[in-house]
């Protein structure tokens, strides 16, 4: 009956003869003492030279070239370790600083938000301190009303909707101001709001005289400014002339500011001259508005 051999170390080891025991343990304990021989050596031969130094005075060529290299390595591995040390807390310093910088930079931006949401209040409660001022100076029964909505996107038509209506007493045909200058009239009163139709619409037509020299014609909307029609070739209108409302249309009061003359010019025939304004409203700037009630 054949026995399986088994390659296993332990088995190996159990299955050799005591001669050959002898020798693998003998090669194990080589190394092992080789090792401990090696760190002794290097850890232990500083002190025994210092100390041999002390005793006998033993200034040995050796020794000190030992000692001398011993040294450099201590010496480098000092170095070494405090740059390990030295990178590794500037990189913990470095993450500090990049969590305060992101802190300060959302600081930043909140106050610059704050800075913004504080100016913006700033211009709104003035804009409403003029028009409370105006409204307390003026003889018209007027109510306030904000702007929610515009439509300017169809050429040449421009109107605006407003947070007042029906319930509010307004009615179609109604007079809308501002505190500088008329900016339309209400195309349509609805319940709780109101379309109104601004004076640079092209639909638009308002009742007009030069302040000036009192020249009549009717202004009418041509998208961004306005234009003043049928007035006679020998009209006297000159640029920068007020041009205002005559109150013959019965909407807008008499006298309260259309624009300004911005452009003249006569053509070599007809009997009309061509007149452009530039209205006091900014259709996209309007915010606040009046309706005249009375």
């Amino acid at each position: 009956m054949k026995l399986k051999q088994v390659n296993s170390p332990l088995h190996r080891f159990i299955g050799i003869g005591s001669i050959e025991a002898e020798e693998f343990i003998l090669d194990n304990l080589q190394l092992d003492i080789k090792k401990i021989l090696i760190i002794l050596f290097v850890f232990i031969l500083p002190i025994t030279s210092i100390n041999m130094q002390r005793k006998w005075n033993i200034a040995s060529d050796v020794l000190n070239s030992i000692n001398y290299s011993l040294g450099l390595v201590q010496k480098g591995y000092i170095g070494f370790s405090n740059n390990i040390s030295n990178t590794v807390g500037t990189y913990i310093n470095l993450i500090k600083i990049k969590k305060h910088n992101v802190e300060l930079t959302r600081k930043l931006v909140s106050a610059e938000a704050l800075i913004a949401n504080m100016s913006e209040l700033t211009e709104e409660n003035n804009r409403l301190r003029e028009l409370l001022n105006f409204k307390e100076k003026s003889q018209m029964n007027l109510i306030t009303a904000s702007v929610i909505a515009y439509d300017l996107l169809i050429e040449n038509n421009s109107t605006i909707r407003i947070d007042r209506g029906l319930e509010h007493g307004l009615e179609t045909d109604g007079a809308v101001i501002t505190s500088k200058g008329i900016a339309g009239y209400i195309l349509k009163a609805y319940s709780t709001f109101s379309d109104v139709l601004l004076i640079t619409d092209s639909r638009s037509s308002v009742d007009a005289v030069v302040q000036r020299t009192r020249a009549r014609g009717i202004v009418q909307g041509n998208k961004t400014f306005c234009v003043l029609k049928y007035l006679n070739r020998s009209d006297d209108v000159q640029v920068g002339d007020l041009i205002v409302a005559s109150g013959l249309d019965n909407i807008f009061p008499e006298g309260y500011p259309i624009g300004m003359v911005s452009k003249v010019s006569k053509k070599n025939y007809g009997i009309t001259q061509e007149v452009e304004i530039k209205p006091y409203i900014d259709p996209l700037k309007l915010e606040e508005v009046f309706v005249v009630m009375n």
